[in-house]
């Protein structure tokens, strides 16, 4: 068993593995010419609503169908883009901006900081982590003792010529 102070005080020390991620929603539209993004702009700046240009003319049918809506994604899911919508205020247009090919209008809808989930949602899986941990360091410790007791040779000639034989193999 392990002490509810031992886990506790494991939980403290590593508040980044029990954490979220920065989240955050965006809205994209995503077209293979150039000069349709620009006009795409040129509609959003006279007021059609974003969604409805998405569901019209974006190429990732995906995500065109929700209006281009993404969905809360980790920071980490935008790629090459996530300090620059990061960055970016909510609910400004940003784009056109090439991206493998596509030239992506983006739009940051919601965004969400990285939060300490409460050590009553997660004493299980810290204690989990911890038995974990005692248990690599006994394997190791017993592994290291071996070393000093068993002398090991490698014979790398005859590894490179072994056949491993399976079932399959008959």
């Amino acid at each position: 068993n392990i002490k509810d102070s031992l886990i506790a005080a494991y939980y403290k020390n590593h508040l980044d593995f029990f954490s979220t991620h920065n989240q955050m929603n965006v809205q994209e539209i995503l077209v293979s010419k150039k000069d349709l993004a620009k006009e795409i702009i040129k509609k959003l700046k006279s007021r059609i609503s974003f969604s409805s240009l998405a569901k019209k003319y974006s190429e990732r049918k995906a995500t065109a169908k929700n209006g281009g809506i993404i969905g809360l994604a980790p920071i980490s899911k935008y790629g090459i883009l996530k300090d620059l919508l990061w960055k970016s205020k909510l609910n400004k247009v940003l784009g056109p901006i090439e991206v493998n090919g596509y030239y992506g209008i983006f739009k940051v809808i919601d965004k969400r900081k990285s939060e300490i989930i409460s050590y009553d949602k997660v004493k299980d899986i810290a204690k989990l982590a911890i038995k974990f941990k005692l248990k690599k360091e006994i394997l190791n410790n017993y592994i290291e003792e071996l070393k000093t007791k068993v002398k090991v040779v490698v014979f790398n000639k005859v590894i490179g010529s072994t056949k491993i034989l399976t079932l399959d193999n008959n």
